[in-house]
Parts: C-alpha cells; sequence; structure tokens
C-alpha cells in the first residue's frame, strides 16, 4: 500500500524512524523547514525531507523503497499546472533489485523523474515532459552509482536540463506541439505549460486504466530530501546546495567489511534469540552440542542433537525445531546405550510385519505424536507448549545454542521418559532451495540467485549451485558471483570462503554451473554477471552513415574486434563496415589489422569505449568483441534513407501510379507529390479543415478524414471533389474528430472515429454499416482516442488505441481479438502510437509517436525490432505520425516533427510487376524467372553473358531468324538438326527442339522482339547490332537474366516469392 499523504500544503516527513513505504499510516504534513539547507525557498510546492529533527543524528532517516511494493501518492493540486519549476533531491539506488526503470518522482502524463536500471543505456537519469502528445526527455551523461548523488531538473516552457551533483550534464530544447484548435483544427503550438490533475508519486509512476491507477517503474533504493518549486534554480544555486549537503549524506551508510557485516549478522542473531520469551529452566545440562552433515541445496538436512547431563535422571524434555522429522533417539547410563526409536530399524519391522497390506509403504521419522503412535513407541511423546511449568522433566532449551537458532520460528517439545545421563537425537530439516529470476539482455547476462530455506535452524556453509550457458562459456565469456547484502554488492568470485567452483556436470568438456558455499547465513542473494558489456546504440544506422557501439571492460588484456556470419571490413564496396576510429572515452586509441581484425594489445580504460564505423552496404552486420577470456557481441540492421520536405505530414499513402499522397494538417489539403518531393497536385479548394488520415481504393478514389469538418471527404484520383460523408455527432453516420482510416480488400472503409472513442465501418460509398467499442476506457471493448487503423490480408482490423498506449486486434467481424503493447519505451511498448500499417507478410509496423521511433511485431503483435531516435537525422525522427508500406515493403514514415517524408529502404527486393521500366535490374544467384504468355507484347528481355534460349516448334515455319550482318537462316521443316543461328560474339543457337541446356545467345541493346504465338507468319527475328530476343515458356528455370543499359523486364505472378532483384550503382527500386 502506498503512504498517502492528502496536504495541498507543502509536506514535510518528520518521522525519526524508518519510514517503510507499504505503512498505512499517512505522512503527516508540516510547515518544518528543510535542513541542512539554507537554500530552500518559500516557492516550495512540494517538500519533503524524512529526518528534519536533527540531519546530524547517528540514525538518520530517508525514504527506504524495496522497488516492489514500495511508493508514496501525495495529493497536491499545486502542481496541477506547471509553467517553470525545479525538481531537487538525493538517491542511493539499489541495482539489484526493482524495475527496468526507477522512478523517483513522477505526475502522470505531466512529467517523470528516473533513471535506467537495466535498459540502455544503463544507469543514467532521466527527465521527461509530456505535452499532451508525446514525451519529450533530457538524458544524464554521468552514470549514477549505487552512492548517494544529487540530481536536478528545470522547465521552463522552452528548454529541460538535468543536473547531477549540482553541474548542468545535457539540455534539450522543447519543440512545439500539435494541438486542436477551438474551431476544431489541429495548429502547432508551443509547450510553455504542462497540465495534469493526477497525483504526485514518490518511487513509481501511475498510469491509469479504466479509472484505477497502475503502478510500474518502481524505484529500489533510498530517496530523501525531494522538493519541488515553481521557478528555476541556476547552476549556481544548485551546486551550493549539493556542497552544503554532500557531507551530510556521504556520511550515510558507511560500508563494511565482509567481516565486519558476517560478525553483525552473527551476533543480531545471538541478541534476536536471547530475547525470547522462554523463560531458560535451572538444569543440569553440562553440554549441548548440535551440528549437521552437509548441506546441500534440494537435500533434506541431517542433524545430530547431543546433550550431556551433570547426573542421571528419570526424564527430559528437549526443544526441537517444528519442522523436525526425527528419525532417532538414544539414550545412554552408564555407558549403556539404548536405542528408544530408529526409523530405518522401525520401518524394516513394520514392512516385515505388514508386507501385504502395506508393500507400498514407505515409514520415515516421526513429526508428532500420531506418527509415536502409529510406530508403537511408549516413551517418546510430543508437546507444542514451551512452557516449562508444564513439565516435570528438565528442559533442554535450543537458546543454549542461540547462533543456530532464528527468531521468531516455531518449536516443538520432544519428552523422553527413560533414565539416562547422556541423549543423542537425530533428526531431518527441509532442504534449502533456490529461487532463480534472470534479468539478461543482448549485452549483459545477469540472473539473480536468492539461497533460502523455511527451518527454525540456521543453514550454515551451504553448498549452493546455478546452471550458466554452455555457449556462452563456449564463447569464453567469464562469469562472477557478486554476493548482495546491506545494500552492497561484493564480488566474492575469489574470496575462499565462498569457495567459488565451475563445474562440468554433463562431461562434455564445457562448464555449465556455477557452485558455491554461502556461509553464516540464512537467507541470501547472489548475482552472477558475465564482465564484459557491449552497448549497441544505434541498432539501425543509415547506409552511408556511421554505426557506434559503446562497450566498457574491466582490467587489461588484448581487445579484438572482429567482423562475423558473413561481414567484412574494408574501405570501400563490396566490403560492409569501414572503421572509423576506436576510443577510450574522447582518446584515440592505435590499432593494427591481424588477419583482417581490429587488435589492440593491453587494452585497459576506465571509460566508456567507442567503436565507431562507417555503413556501407544495407542489412544485418555483426560485430565480436573479445577481451582476453570474455567476449561480447553488437549487431545492426542498416537501410538506405531518403526523405523530402513536406510541411506537418499527418498520412502517408500512395496513388494507383505510385505517387505520395500527403495530408498538411496545416495547409488543410491533400498534395500529391512525386518521391523526389516535387508535387504533381494539391487539393486546395476541396473544402478540407484540418485533414489527417488517408487512404486509396481499388479504383484509385481517395478517402480522406476530414479531422476538423468532422466527416469523410473522397477525391478523386486527381484531387477534384467526389463526395463526402459523415456529420458531427456520435451517431450511425457521424463522427468527432476522425483521424484514422483504411480500406479492405472489399474497397469497404473503416474510420478510426476518435473523439467517439471507437471504430466505424461503411461501404465504398460512405453509407454506414457498423461500429465497434463501447466507448471510452481501458477495457478489452473499449478506446481511448483511437488514431491509426489498418487491416490485413485476413481482415483482421489493427486500431492503434493512442491514450491507450496500445494496439487492439479486432476480428474480421469487429469482435476482440487481443491487444499487445503497454506505456512505457522498452520492446513491445508505445507511447502515444498514432500511426500503423501492414505488410505483404501480416507484419505490423506502429508509428510508437511518443518514443520517435517504428516498431515491428508479428501480426500476433509479438515485438520484432524497432528503429529510429529522437533528432533531425535521416535516421531520426521527431514525432513521427503516419506509415506506410509501400509494396516493396519499402517502409514510408511521416515524420511530422522535422517536416519530412522518409523511405527506409532495407536493400532486399521482391520483383513484381509494379517494377518502374526505367529501373535497372539484375537477378542474381538463384533467382530464377519463368516468362510466360502473358508477358507483356511489349516487354523485352535483353539478356547478357549465359542465358539459354529454346525457340520450340511454336514458331512459324516460314519465319526467318537474322543474325548480325543480315545473314538470316529460314526455319522450316527441312532445317539439318545441326543447324545454327550465330548472333554477335559467335554465340551458337540451335534451333531445334534438341537446343542443349546450356547454349546461350548474347544481345546488346535495346531492339525488342517479342516471340509469342501472336506473331505474324511473316515476322521475322533478327539480331542485328542488340537484337533482343523474348525468352518463352521453355526457358530453363535456373537461367538468369541481366539487364544491361537500362531495359526492363516484366516479372510475371510465377516469380517465386524469394527472388532477389539488386540494383546497379546502389540504385534503389
Amino acid at each position: 500500500e502506498s503512504i498517502n499523504a492528502t496536504s495541498t500544503e507543502s509536506i514535510n516527513a518528520t518521522s525519526t524512524e524508518s519510514i517503510n513505504a507499504t505503512s498505512t499510516e499517512s505522512i503527516n504534513a508540516t510547515s518544518t523547514e528543510i535542513s541542512p539547507s539554507t537554500m530552500i525557498t518559500s516557492d516550495a510546492l512540494l517538500d519533503l525531507n524524512f529526518d528534519t529533527e536533527n540531519t546530524n543524528q547517528t540514525n538518520s532517516t530517508t525514504l527506504q523503497l524495496d522497488g516492489n511494493d514500495d511508493f508514496i501518492t501525495i495529493q497536491n493540486n499545486s502542481t496541477d499546472v506547471l509553467s517553470t519549476f525545479t525538481i531537487s533531491g538525493w538517491i542511493k539506488p539499489d541495482y539489484s533489485s526493482g524495475s527496468n526503470e526507477f522512478t523517483i518522482i513522477s505526475k502522470e502524463n505531466s512529467f517523470i523523474l528516473s533513471m535506467n536500471n537495466n535498459i540502455e543505456p544503463e544507469h543514467i537519469a532521466k527527465f521527461s515532459i509530456f505535452d499532451g502528445i508525446k514525451w519529450t526527455y533530457v538524458e544524464s551523461n554521468s552514470t549514477i552509482q549505487e552512492q548517494w548523488t544529487h540530481i536536478s531538473t528545470t522547465f521552463d516552457g522552452n528548454y529541460i536540463k538535468i543536473y547531477i551533483n549540482g553541474k548542468l550534464e545535457a539540455i534539450t530544447e522543447l519543440a512545439d506541439t500539435v494541438a486542436v484548435s477551438v474551431d476544431g483544427k489541429l495548429v502547432e503550438t508551443q509547450v510553455d505549460t504542462i497540465y495534469s490533475d493526477h497525483d504526485i508519486v514518490i518511487g513509481a509512476y501511475a498510469s491509469t486504466n479504466n479509472g484505477s491507477p497502475q503502478l510500474q517503474n518502481k524505484f529500489s533504493g533510498e530517496i530523501d530530501d525531494i522538493s519541488l518549486h515553481n521557478s528555476i534554480f541556476d547552476e549556481q544555486t544548485l551546486n551550493q546546495i549539493y556542497q552544503e549537503q554532500f557531507d551530510y549524506y556521504s556520511s550515510l551508510g558507511v560500508d563494511l567489511s565482509l567481516e565486519e557485516i558476517m560478525q553483525q549478522i552473527i551476533q543480531e542473531n545471538a541478541l534476536a534469540t536471547n530475547s525470547t520469551d522462554v523463560n531458560p529452566t535451572n538444569s543440569t545440562v553440562t553440554q549441548l552440542d548440535l551440528v549437521h552433515e552437509t548441506i546441500e541445496i534440494g537435500k533434506s538436512v541431517m542433524w545430530t542433537q547431543t546433550i550431556e547431563l551433570s547426573n542421571k535422571t528419570d526424564g527430559i524434555t528437549v526443544e526441537l525445531p517444528e519442522d523436525a522429522e526425527i528419525t532417532q533417539v538414544t539414550t545412554m547410563e552408564q555407558q549403556i546405550q539404548e536405542t528408544l526409536y530408529n526409523a530405518e530399524d522401525q520401518s524394516k519391522i513394520l514392512s516385515d510385519s505388514m508386507q501385504s497390506e502395506h508393500s507400498e509403504m514407505k515409514f520415515k521419522g516421526i513429526m508428532d505424536n500420531a506418527d509415536i503412535k502409529e510406530n508403537q513407541i511408549n516413551n517418546l511423546r510430543i508437546e507444542n507448549s514451551t512452557d516449562p511449568e508444564q513439565y516435570d522433566t528438565l528442559v533442554a532449551y535450543l537458546d543454549e545454542i542461540p547462533e543456530q537458532i532464528q527468531q521468531d520460528k516455531p518449536t516443538k517439545l520432544l519428552v523422553v521418559n527413560n533414565t539416562a545421563d547422556q541423549l543423542e537425537i537425530k533428526f531431518e530439516t527441509p532442504a534449502p532451495y533456490v529461487l532463480e529470476e534472470e534479468h539478461s539482455t543482448n549485452s549483459l547476462y545477469n540472473k539473480t540467485v536468492t539461497v533460502a530455506h523455511d527451518s527454525t535452524l540456521h543453514y550454515t556453509n551451504v553448498i549452493s549451485y546455478s546452471t550458466i550457458p554452455e555457449d556462452l562459456v563456449s564463447q569464453g565469456i567469464t562469469f562472477d558471483l557478486f554476493w548482495s547484502i546491506n545494500s552492497t554488492k561484493m564480488n566474492v568470485t575469489s574470496d575462499p570462503r565462498f569457495a567459488v567452483q565451475f563445474i562440468d556436470t554433463d562431461d562434455n568438456g564445457i562448464i555449465d554451473q556455477m557452485q558455491w558455499i554461502v556461509p553464516q547465513m540464512s537467507e541470501q542473494e547472489f548475482e552472477i554477471l558475465a564482465n564484459i558489456v557491449i552497448i549497441n546504440v544505434q541498432s539501425y544506422p543509415e547506409v552511408g552513415g556511421t554505426w557506434e557501439v559503446r562497450f566498457t571492460t574491466n582490467g587489461t588484456a588484448d581487445l579484438v574486434i572482429s567482423a562475423i556470419n558473413g561481414t567484412t571490413f574494408g574501405e570501400s564496396l563490396p566490403d560492409d563496415l569501414n572503421l572509423l576510429s576506436i576510443k577510450c572515452g574522447e582518446d584515440t586509441i592505435q590499432h593494427q589489422w591481424v588477419n583482417g581484425s581490429i587488435v589492440i594489445q593491453n587494452y585497459t580504460c576506465n571509460e566508456t569505449g567507442y567503436e565507431t564505423s562507417q555503413v556501407l552496404t544495407p542489412g544485418k552486420h555483426h560485430l565480436e568483441f573479445r577481451f582476453g577470456n570474455s567476449i561480447g557481441y553488437a549487431n545492426n540492421n542498416a537501410f538506405f534513407v531518403s526523405s523530402f520536405s513536406a510541411n506537418l505530414p499527418l498520412g502517408i499513402t500512395t496513388s494507383d501510379n505510385g505517387d505520395f499522397l500527403i495530408t498538411h494538417v496545416n495547409y488543410d489539403r491533400v498534395a500529391n507529390v512525386t518521391s523526389g518531393g516535387s508535387e504533381n497536385w494539391n487539393s486546395t479548394g476541396s473544402s478540407l479543415s484540418g485533414p489527417t488520415g488517408i487512404a486509396v481504393n481499388s479504383t484509385g478514389y481517395i478517402y480522406v478524414a476530414d479531422t476538423g469538418m468532422d466527416r469523410i471527404q473522397i477525391l478523386d484520383k486527381f484531387g477534384a471533389f467526389s463526395s463526402n460523408f459523415g456529420t458531427q455527432g456520435s451517431g450511425n453516420g457521424q463522427f468527432l474528430t476522425p483521424m484514422g482510416i483504411a480500406i479492405d480488400s472489399s474497397d469497404n472503409i473503416y474510420v478510426a472515429d476518435t473523439g467517439n472513442d471507437r471504430i466505424t465501418k461503411h461501404n465504398k460509398d460512405g453509407s454506414f454499416i457498423e461500429a465497434y467499442g463501447t466507448g471510452f476506457g481501458s477495457g478489452n471493448t473499449q478506446f481511448s482516442g483511437p488514431t491509426g487503423i489498418a487491416v490485413n490480408s485476413t481482415s483482421y482490423i489493427y486500431v492503434a488505441d493512442t491514450g491507450n498506449d496500445r494496439i487492439k486486434i479486432l476480428t474480421p467481424l469487429g469482435a476482440f481479438s487481443s491487444n499487445f503493447g503497454t506505456q512505457g519505451s522498452g520492446n513491445g511498448q508505445f507511447l502515444t502510437p498514432m500511426g500503423i500499417a501492414i505488410d505483404s507478410s501480416d507484419n505490423i509496423y506502429v508509428a510508437d509517436t511518443g518514443n520517435d521511433r517504428i516498431t515491428k511485431h508479428n501480426k500476433d503483435g509479438s515485438f520484432i525490432e524497432a528503429f529510429g531516435s529522437f533528432g533531425t537525422g535521416d535516421a531520426n525522427f521527431d514525432g513521427p505520425t503516419g506509415v506506410f508500406i509501400f509494396n516493396t515493403d519499402n517502409i514510408y514514415t511521416a515524420d511530422t516533427g522535422n517536416d519530412k517524408i522518409k523511405k527506409h529502404d532495407p536493400g532486399i527486393r521482391s520483383l513484381s510487376e509494379s517494377l518502374s521500366l526505367s529501373d535497372v535490374v539484375s537477378v542474381v544467384k538463384s533467382g530464377s524467372i519463368s516468362l510466360t504468355e502473358s508477358l507483356p507484347l511489349d516487354a523485352t528481355a535483353t539478356t547478357a553473358g549465359a542465358i539459354s534460349i529454346s525457340l520450340t516448334e511454336s514458331l512459324p515455319l516460314d519465319s526467318t531468324a537474322t543474325t548480325i550482318n543480315a545473314k538470316s537462316v529460314s526455319l522450316t521443316e527441312s532445317l539439318p538438326l545441326v543447324a545454327t543461328a550465330t548472333t554477335a560474339g559467335a554465340i551458337s543457337i540451335s534451333l531445334t527442339e534438341s537446343l542443349p541446356l546450356v547454349a546461350t545467345a548474347t544481345t546488346a541493346g535495346a531492339i525488342s522482339i517479342s516471340l509469342t504465338e501472336s506473331l505474324p507468319l511473316d515476322s521475322t527475328a533478327t539480331t542485328i547490332n542488340a537484337r533482343s530476343i523474348s525468352l518463352t515458356e521453355s526457358l530453363p528455370l535456373d537461367s538468369t537474366a541481366t539487364t544491361i543499359n537500362a531495359r526492363s523486364i516484366s516479372l510475371t505472378e510465377s516469380l517465386p516469392l524469394d527472388s532477389t532483384a539488386t540494383t546497379i550503382n546502389s540504385k534503389s527500386i
């Protein structure tokens, strides 16, 4: 539960005890000034210091959050409207637990001050502002360590800034955003004020769904002295605050040595046990020993408890753990031993005497009196009370050995009615176990292992183990073991007390298990890490641009960087990457080339390393970083990127002739432009108002979401007005600020009726069919401001449910199918997604507007990849709103904030009928072409190289084929089987049915002849000076066709789907 402070005044927590955010008590709101800083002024809208009475006291209080259920919610109306403000506070993160992102302070749909935990770049601070459409953020350059750090941020309507320890680290300028004006138009506006009526949350971010806040990104560690002021603090002021408070926070949480920590735990356990409410009885116990055999994960623990008495007694009561399963009780009187109970013997006796009836019964030890009765033992009984006054016999308590007992754990008493001066009891307790959580990323192996048990007794020197991946071990990656104790993470891999070993459990020669000893502990957490980190910060670079890989190393070793899996280094094509530099921080490192790899001997760097290359080719590239025995990998997927300017584009599609159709929201029009950005026509005069979504049907008609007029406008293929449908309202056939539009294979129209939180379906003339959605909300059948919409090949409907930060999938009948996506910036998360498109394989592309990127998903919504980040470059975005996939699977985006239309070209082509006649195509490797009778009569096939042509029986008998110098051969029935026709370069073709499959015809030039069945009987086929020959149905499937001098080939529907077309001189197709 949260601590809920309801005061709207400045809040100051004065508790002198450790504040646990799961408490149900509220923080007392007072007007006490925060100390020790003298810089806190009266303009504070929020002031939280968790220890104000004496900042120099020994046991000072901070807000301690465990990263699971701890946070504080504060109702503070004075922060609902913010135009300028400063946030300041101290943090000490604990990276061993908590979320992937740690939220320090936040206000839903207003601001977030946070830091990265397990997402890249790790351990940096981030301040984000929401302008109503998208989030804008600024990140620190420094990484935050697990120590007290002062962090501050400011917002003034123009810039957001972030300060670490009183020094300015980074600034981000706030771009104009898009808003709906009072007359319903979308206009650009400056972000000078942010609004939100949600609560402030300390230690988490709240996202409201269906009226209920969902907490995420919870902080793990300590927070103190959080303040929010409605004024701007400059760097000098923030540095002064930091300097004044530095000594105080440096004195908190002084680290103890490993020996001090272990001794402290033993002492605390002993102290806690000695404070038991059970009063020890004055006894004649002279010695009480409790020892265990080797303790190992997953195996019951065997104990032997020995009690020696000063003299003989007629009976004794012994305290045991409640979970003890007694296996043997033995007494001794004057060296005469008597076994009162032995589980193995009793099991054998009962099994023999009751074999037929209990042949499958397994007799173990005794837990309670029912077991004693069943085993027919007369001089033993078990009691649950630990009150010594209830027993006439001597009681031997476990507090005689306090280092073995856990506080507040249950026990039981075994009463032994037998004369003895010594007693030995053997028993078992439950096996210890491990709880494992995987936190690995593509660049870092990270697994937490909690060693635990549920027994009353302390388990010591527990043999623990955990598997490690053989594939990483075989690559030379080494692993370290860290012990998390008292908010400190210690590397104990080489500590002899933990005796870390690496085991090959299956004897295949590869280590697959880490084994270690847990010392004097009850429950402890460990972390297994690989000791090299490769941070791939630019996964989708532009061809011709740069790819930068950041990496960190520990110690000194040879660094070897190799291109692998087909990737090559070189200075020019056909190689993939051109190395530009290797750096440690800002310093360039000299290197040498050895067998195609980059080698730096005795590399050591205490800063972040950088490897930067120029990308020469499209597609995926792979690098291996080998540091000593450790290995890491970096990968990318490069695109050809081109763009042209378009003022504030929102929607994008293509016309039936392949030109772009763009909605210009601020010009109130649709424009038809070429791929170079030249405008063919626009719809000025068609009475559009703030148009957004756009789509084209099978006959070329253009459908536009006329958002400001609450209707759909229909234009012909030249942009002239045809008709419109819809009026303002919420009834059938009415709209309220519709923003998205899509058309299915039957020319039905789907509209994202944004203001009505629904989807409507219409015939191609606009007549209403039905509506989907039950109104505003976050339920499965509800929407929150849907914008983008698309329909796949099987008529499933995909909707960008913008306000809910997710994509909703509907069946062809409009019923709910599923959702994917949550709010955030991780894989599979979105921030105000607005555009959506589907490629030829039914993959989904989302314009993730608030995250300034495009994400790709399988048709079920599972995440595949993402590309783009905030910026103005061709590989960057600023609030992309529209995305469209052309039939070659090129990705086109409306980069709204950058006023551009961008084309992302993966460099691989599907050969289709829409190939431009002016493009140059080479089919290489195994790309086969079947040229059927449907080949257009004016199409040309120009071969070069080794293309074989079979001239079939369908050739008219009186036709002639003329070679260079006009020497013709009549193709008659009497033609000898060995006759040949020779073309330029003396390439011979046998013109009979026996034509060899390897025969070739070489042509050049640009004069074409179609040799089809419709060829007139008196036509001739002449190959003079570069005449071409049509390739008929008998062309071998493994033949290749290569065009030269820009001649085109019409590739029909029978072309295999895996054929590729490669451009010459990198010209895009």
